[in-house]
């Protein structure tokens, strides 16, 4: 769960208003940038009606389910539209057009994310690739992990080979 207190200062009034079930659901990355993206939006937002069109734009934005759950919903519509009949398939389309209607997403964010999600790799600007993963919810901390294990059990070796090397006077 996602929380503003963790945000950056000078985001974190932004952060704060994404609605609470949407927050509990997102990844902490993703809640900082998207209040990053908002808090830049409405900075340069003139005033008038583009600049309320501009802060429409940033409230949807911040009322958008996590991008990683948007993709599998969109994905889930799409596969089902495939494996079914012209009824069905036209129902999933209209369940696809809707899901991206309501929902709205820094540039690029979206496209990366299924990319990552897809196995294909994905690059963003402004993220780096452990902010993208936690994003995209692809889990760091199991490699970390075993990442550790291996370099434990191959120093334990290393010392093993040293000490049957120094009794044999290698």
């Amino acid at each position: 769960m996602a929380s503003f207190t963790k945000t950056p200062s000078e985001h974190r009034a932004t952060a704060r208003r994404v609605p609470e079930k949407i927050r509990e659901r997102m990844p902490q990355a993703e809640l900082d940038y998207r209040a990053k993206h908002v808090d830049k939006l409405e900075a340069g937002a003139p005033h008038g009606e583009a600049g309320n069109a501009i802060r429409a734009y940033a409230a949807v934005l911040l009322r958008s389910i996590p991008v990683a759950e948007f993709a599998e919903q969109y994905k889930h519509f799409g596969e089902v539209g495939q494996n079914a009949g012209p009824d069905v398939a036209f129902n999933m389309r209209a369940a696809q057009a809707e899901l991206t209607e309501a929902n709205a997403y820094p540039p690029g964010l979206r496209d990366a994310v299924e990319r990552r999600l897809a196995g294909k790799g994905g690059l963003h600007t402004e993220l780096d690739d452990g902010k993208l993963d936690e994003i995209a919810g692809i889990p760091r901390e199991p490699m970390a992990k075993a990442r550790t294990d291996l370099e434990r059990k191959q120093a334990a070796l290393l010392e093993e080979i040293r000490a049957l090397r120094r009794r044999r006077g290698i």
